[in-house]
């Protein structure tokens, strides 16, 4: 959260099922609402309430138990369940490199961080493969997946072209995601 407080956003810790706390929060024009009490049945109470009062925002909410997870997910545009993520990391290392790579990818070098980046539709990356774009080499940055429409690309091939509203997800440090953000238009 200090992050967040840190380039000027609005951050609050309070009760998400209390009228007080959410109208102080601007939830009429809030754009994201994370829910992430020890409670599953406070985080289902305030999601359902953040999403009856704004329907346009992106609500992320942690479910504690399996079984909330799915309720959850009627109102909620993202669920995390440490359980299950926990869960699906331990069952991505069936050996021990690859469980080393899963334990460094998780404990990213101080300073970076996973950007989203978007391709404007006046951008002049519209078009380009990801290849031409040579973040690696412009930025200093490494595509990790593209997102177009509802589809993640995990690792996409050099020759693919990015199009309007597609979103590059990349790992690197912040001046060097700032600049590729200008870059690309986003």
């Amino acid at each position: 959260m200090g992050r967040l407080k840190e380039k000027g956003r609005l951050v609050l810790e309070g009760d998400g099922e209390s009228d007080e706390v959410l109208k102080k929060a601007k939830i009429d024009d809030a754009r994201l609402l994370v829910v992430a009490t020890g409670n599953d049945s406070n985080n289902i109470l305030s999601v359902i309430k953040g999403r009856s009062l704004n329907p346009r925002i992106y609500i992320v909410a942690r479910a504690k138990m399996r079984e909330n997870y799915q309720k959850m997910t009627e109102y909620a545009d993202l669920v995390v369940s440490p359980t299950v993520v926990g869960a699906a990391l331990m069952a991505l290392g069936e050996t021990p490199n690859v469980s080393r790579f899963v334990h460094t990818i998780l404990n990213i070098q101080e300073g970076q961080r996973l950007w989203e980046l978007s391709i404007a539709s006046a951008s002049s990356a519209v078009g380009k493969t990801v290849r031409d774009l040579a973040l690696k080499e412009r930025f200093n940055i490494s595509l990790v997946a593209l997102r177009s429409g509802k589809e993640f690309v995990v690792n996409p091939d050099v020759d693919l072209q990015v199009k309007a509203g597609d979103v590059l997800i990349a790992l690197g440090e912040h001046p060097q995601a700032k600049e590729a953000r200008k870059f690309l238009g986003s």
